[in-house]
């Protein structure tokens, strides 16, 4: 399924700033209110945020 992703290096500290976002769809369903009713417990959308530090 599509992701994006974004890497920011902050210069001159050593630290990296990286997003992403997912979307998990489901297929295989034919209609709407079927993929809604076949709810496996997983997220439909998901971001992350993550601040690196190298030394």
């Amino acid at each position: 399924m599509p992701a994006v992703g974004f890497n920011y290096f902050i210069k001159g500290t050593g630290l990296k700033l990286q997003a992403m976002y997912q979307f998990t769809g489901r297929t295989g369903h034919e209609t709407q209110l079927d993929r809604d009713n076949d709810d496996l417990g997983l997220t439909t959308h998901s971001a992350t945020i993550q601040l690196q530090y190298c030394f």
